[in-house]
């Protein structure tokens, strides 16, 4: 079974396993960096300031982007035209 379920062949060259991985790689890279700017300027600092919480907010809503584009991918949208 391949990654897409919206195509004639199930097994269509698609790059959506390069796209998840990449996908994944960056969100875990800024997960730390946002955590590690929460544990500096929350707990060390003791100064959690609007850009802060701006950043958090915008964490949260990239998973939601992250999410749809990786149905999109499983979808079909990384496939080839000629496929």
């Amino acid at each position: 079974m391949g990654w897409t379920y919206n195509t004639e062949n199930p097994d269509a060259v698609t790059n959506a396993p390069t796209i998840a991985a990449v996908g994944i790689t960056f969100t875990t890279v800024s997960f730390f960096v946002v955590a590690l700017r929460v544990y500096v300027r929350g707990w060390m600092i003791k100064a959690v300031g609007a850009d802060d919480w701006i950043m958090i907010f915008t964490w949260v809503s990239l998973m939601h982007i992250l999410t749809t584009a990786g149905d999109a991918d499983r979808l079909g949208s990384s496939c080839p035209w000629d496929s």
